[in-house]
């Protein structure tokens, strides 16, 4: 899991090439202008865009990727992420959903909470767990957020760059 945020001049230091180049493109649009619904930024790497509120924690189950990371970016409003550096207990999780590349638990073990700003994002990698969209207190409950996640297949990281 890594941690960044686009306001700051070093955000992809670190990053492999394909995540920072993302990064880079992320931190030349206008995130605010972008509609909600799914769009492609290469046949491969697809960007979710997402309007959305904050639930419970307790309301919802926690999820991994098998094959696809996660760049989870906040565009406005505010999220509580939990996640989890544990790996999975597979008896305990529901079913795969190899078409959408999802696996729900019903706890993050060992649970660490992270709050995002707009332009801050979190990388989430296969078998990261992570609850997206927590709500905290309970004036944040229901509060409306804005955000994108992108799905980039992790066999794109060993691609060496053309």
């Amino acid at each position: 899991m890594i941690i960044g945020d686009l306001m700051r001049t070093d955000y992809a230091n670190g990053l492999s090439p394909i995540l920072a180049k993302i990064c880079d493109y992320l931190k030349t649009i206008d995130l605010a202008t972008l509609e909600p619904g799914k769009h492609y930024l290469t046949e491969e790497i697809v960007i979710n865009v997402d309007e959305t509120h904050l639930v419970a924690p307790e309301s919802k189950k926690a999820e991994f990727h098998h094959n696809n990371i996660d760049i989870q970016l906040l565009i406005s409003g505010e999220e509580w992420i939990e996640y989890s550096v544990d790996m999975p207990a597979m008896e305990l999780c529901d079913p795969y959903n190899s078409e959408f590349d999802y696996q729900l638990i019903p706890q993050v073990p060992n649970k660490n909470v992270v709050k995002l700003r707009p332009k801050m994002f979190v990388i989430f990698f296969p078998y990261e767990i992570h609850k997206p969209c927590c709500a905290y207190s309970s004036d944040s409950m229901q509060k409306e957020l804005k955000k994108l996640v992108v799905k980039v297949p992790m066999n794109l990281l060993n691609k060496n760059e053309e």
